[in-house]
């Protein structure tokens, strides 16, 4: 009896102060030594101990969702918190079920690979096309072609099959 009255005040008295602390540190680990957790937080481990019952106990349900027809106790025992542990003899099992995150990670991983793509190809120079000269080259290819003084050196212009000679501008 005084093991119950203990927990039940216990939880009134800790769940608003402690809890957040102990949740975080849970969640760093898989599995833990109760000592230690105890002297991560500067407290006894049976108050670490109880204070993680108190946690687990806040955290569970009990779901009605496939029972039709029973009392309001017939169902099954849900946790309610994406944290959930099992104390055996002194060791703490702790496992996390955090779906969300790891869609979350995964988006945030992709987007920024997509930002380094788009920082090297907007880093990268452009290649110049035939069709992308500028008017003020056109024109003076253009002009030199028309001209029809003699060429320098005595030679003549190179002949083309189809259309004007074509000149071809490589990126420096």
């Amino acid at each position: 009896m005084q093991r119950h009255l203990s927990l039940f005040i216990s939880d009134v008295r800790i769940q608003q102060s402690v809890v957040p602390t102990l949740r975080s540190f849970l969640k760093m680990y898989s599995s833990l030594d109760a000592a230690k957790l105890a002297g991560f937080l500067d407290a006894d481990e049976e108050e670490i101990v109880q204070q993680m019952m108190v946690m687990k106990n806040s955290s569970r349900s009990v779901s009605r969702a496939a029972v039709e027809n029973g009392t309001l106790l017939d169902g099954s025992v849900i946790s309610t918190s994406d944290l959930d542990f099992v104390i055996d003899e002194n060791m703490v099992q702790i496992v996390e079920s955090t779906i969300g995150r790891r869609y979350g990670s995964w988006f945030i991983r992709n987007t920024e690979h997509a930002l380094k793509v788009y920082d090297t190809i907007r880093s990268s120079p452009l290649p110049i096309s035939k069709t992308n000269v500028p008017a003020v080259e056109a024109q003076a290819s253009a002009a030199a072609a028309t001209t029809n003084g003699p060429a320098t050196g005595g030679a003549s212009k190179p002949k083309t099959a189809w259309g004007a000679p074509k000149t071809v501008r490589l990126a420096a």
